[in-house]
This record gives C-alpha cells, sequence and structure tokens, in this order.
C-alpha cells in the first residue's frame, strides 16, 4: 500500500509540474493579449507572486555570491597593496640613508676645498728597509721624488 501511494504522489507532482512548466512557458514566450480567457487569468494570477518570489529569491543568491566574490577580490587587492607599501617604506629609508650619506659627502667636499695646502696624486715605488716607515721613494708627476719623513 505505501508503495502506491508513492507512486501516486510521485505521478501527481509530475504532473503539476508538467501543467507549471508548460503554463511558465506560454505566458513567458507569447506577446501580451489583449483579450485573456478567464483561466489564463486565473492561471497568471496565481503564478505571477511564485515568479515574483523566485526572482527575488534569484537575486538574493546573486547579491550575496557577488558580495562573496567582491570580498574576495578586495582581499587579494589589500594583500597587494600592503605588500606595496612595505616595498615603498623599504625606499623611503633607502632614500632618507642615501640623502643622509650625500649630505656627510657633501660637509667632506666642503672640508676638502677648505684646506689651504694643494694635495697631489702619489705613487709609492719604493720603500728603504732598514728605516720602514721613514723614509719613501714617490712617484709625482712623472719625477721621482723621496720623502725624509713619511707617516708619522
Amino acid at each position: 500500500m505505501p508503495e502506491k501511494l508513492l507512486n501516486w504522489k510521485t505521478i501527481l507532482v509530475a504532473v503539476v509540474a508538467v501543467f507549471v512548466v508548460v503554463g511558465v512557458i506560454h505566458y513567458t514566450s507569447q506577446p501580451p493579449r489583449v483579450r485573456v480567457s478567464r483561466a489564463e487569468q486565473a492561471w497568471r494570477d496565481i503564478l505571477a507572486p511564485l515568479q515574483t518570489v523566485i526572482s527575488r529569491v534569484q537575486r538574493f543568491v546573486r547579491h550575496q555570491i557577488n558580495a562573496v566574490q567582491t570580498r574576495r577580490q578586495l582581499q587579494e587587492r589589500n594583500t597587494e597593496l600592503e605588500a606595496l607599501v612595505l616595498d615603498l617604506r623599504r625606499q623611503v629609508f633607502d632614500l632618507r640613508n642615501y640623502r643622509r650619506e650625500n649630505e656627510w659627502l657633501r660637509e667632506a667636499l666642503d672640508f676638502k676645498s677648505d684646506v689651504e695646502h694643494q694635495l697631489l696624486l702619489a705613487e709609492v715605488i719604493g720603500r728603504s728597509p732598514p728605516a720602514i716607515g721613514r723614509i719613501l721613494l714617490f712617484l709625482i708627476k712623472g719625477r721621482p721624488m723621496v720623502s725624509p719623513t713619511a707617516w708619522r
């Protein structure tokens, strides 16, 4: 007996589903007519709230899916921007260090330009072994020179 009842319910649901599908297809596929029969008006009045509910549920689900996707995209963008901020902070730190070094080098150049004596480029070409550190032989502008007092 329950098997017959189950089969009967299944058949009834299938028949109602077929009628609903045919009605929806008929309702949505034809342009509005001036004269509609009373049965069609009743069927349309029954289906209109159902269609409204289904479309609202569908819009709500679509909105929620879009919200989740937007949140994921924002999180990815936020991660990218945080990495970019860290990189820019490192660059700012490096630039500040370069600025400090540049200022220090400018001060060193000012000190060098304030020195009264002239500096010459020289190359050491020989040393006196018994007097290491006292006598050096220099080559300055192609001429050899001896320094009796080398480094003190």
